[in-house]
């Protein structure tokens, strides 16, 4: 048994550890790719300069009425694709595939600033299984239950019952990051806690700490980033750490190994020394979880060996990555998207992934 894991993690190394790539320019045209989604058939680029579509894999892009910048894009349950322009433009719905658009800030709070009018700055759009839409912005998360037409502010409203304490506790305004997990909403808040909630929301509960972990969580510096599920587990990716839900044991459990991030135990020497290596984005392909990490390139976890393994890019800051049919697509900056064919990893022939940016005309 050891043998095969063996063999089978070699040829892992083999097959995506020496990945080839090539420079196509002209992605940098669409500015920095703040976020990508797919729905299958199409991709989408989330960009300073507007959403673009692509219908054939990457290979051409097209602009969209959308030429603003665009810092979060997610595909729905319905096939209809959602958008944030950020503080000056909110939310967006697109139900003829990004080719028009409509704007969906019913409920939203909002203020005049500079002589305009300024939205929730939504960093993160989430469509649940129940059919309700979550948007999350850094000061509390809203809900629509009707596709986005109208939002409701639900800060105050989500609640931990501290057991200890006579009210419960409004952790919802702390809100900064979500995902949905194994019938659970989970939420991170800027105290560095994490809740989970059985019922989309109407009740949480607080996630056990663990000192494997939850202590980097605790730094001033580091937190919960990004989210990703693969084989019935839920992964987090923390500002330099990487680790696993243990539902066993009610523990979260460090697989940092092999990853080039700095785990000083002296956060602000290191921030003096300008060596942050942060974990930048996540994506499940072919039943692999890859990480994009600042000016380090994309990395590989192999769960036969548990430990990272790198697949290219490297001085190349990730900020983005985004599964596609059988392609990974990364958006780096300063260089655009690069697109690979990433494998099926057969433990007795050797395969290849094959890098390649992707332009606009």
């Amino acid at each position: 048994m050891k043998q095969t894991t063996l063999i089978a993690s070699m040829f892992l190394v083999i097959s995506l550890a020496r990945a080839e790539w090539e420079r196509i320019p002209g992605a940098e045209e669409m500015g920095y790719v703040y976020a990508m989604a797919s729905d299958g058939d199409r991709l989408y680029a989330g960009a300073k300069h507007g959403v673009f579509i692509s219908p054939d894999d990457g290979s051409t892009w097209n602009p969209t009425d959308l030429d603003h910048g665009i810092y979060a894009i997610v595909v729905g349950w319905d096939g209809a694709v959602y958008a944030s322009g950020g503080y000056k433009h909110g939310l967006y719905r697109s139900d003829t595939h990004g080719h028009s658009w409509k704007p969906i800030n019913n409920g939203l709070r909002t203020w005049e600033r500079g002589g305009g009018l300024r939205f929730p700055s939504i960093e993160q759009i989430l469509p649940t299984t129940s059919r309700s839409l979550i948007a999350v912005p850094g000061s509390g998360p809203y809900i629509s239950l009707n596709r986005g037409d109208s939002w409701q502010w639900v800060g105050f409203e989500w609640v931990y019952g501290h057991p200890a304490w006579e009210k419960p506790y409004a952790f919802g305004y702390e809100i900064t990051t979500m995902t949905e997990f194994d019938g659970y909403l989970w939420a991170y808040t800027k105290f560095r806690e994490v809740y989970r909630s059985p019922d989309n929301g109407e009740t949480w509960d607080k996630v056990p700490e663990h000192d494997e972990l939850i202590p980097v969580l605790k730094d001033n510096i580091r937190e919960i980033k990004h989210w990703a599920a693969l084989d019935n587990r839920l992964y987090v990716a923390t500002t330099d750490a990487f680790g696993v839900w243990n539902e066993g044991e009610l523990i979260w459990e460090n697989r940092n190994e092999g990853l080039p991030v700095d785990n000083t135990e002296l956060p602000a020497y290191r921030e003096y020394l300008r060596t942050i290596y942060d974990i930048f984005t996540l994506a499940v392909n072919r039943g692999r979880i890859f990480a994009g990490v600042r000016d380090r390139g994309v990395w590989v976890f192999d769960e036969r060996s548990q430990t990272w393994i790198p697949v290219g890019l490297n001085g190349r800051h990730v900020g983005t990555l985004v599964s596609h049919q059988s392609y990974l697509y990364a958006a780096t900056s300063p260089d655009g998207i690069y697109r690979a064919s990433i494998p099926v990893i057969n433990p007795y022939g050797k395969t290849a992934a094959t890098w390649g940016a992707i332009k606009r005309p």
